[in-house]
């Protein structure tokens, strides 16, 4: 059975990226298949600033 696990930011600047990966990780070690997406059609709160969180994926 497949579930979805979405995690959200509180705000900007909250570490959301590095959690993130840490969930990856740990559930790669507990053997879980998944995928993950990084939502793009959505505004960026730095307005032009690059986003390379795109990078560590």
């Amino acid at each position: 059975m497949s579930r979805i696990i979405m995690l959200i930011p509180t705000g900007t600047s909250v570490g959301l990226t590095s959690v993130s990966l840490g969930v990856i990780r740990a559930m790669e070690r507990k053997g879980v298949r998944l995928s993950v997406f990084k939502p793009i059609a959505q505004p960026r709160a730095g307005g032009d600033a690059p986003d390379g969180t795109a990078a560590d994926l």
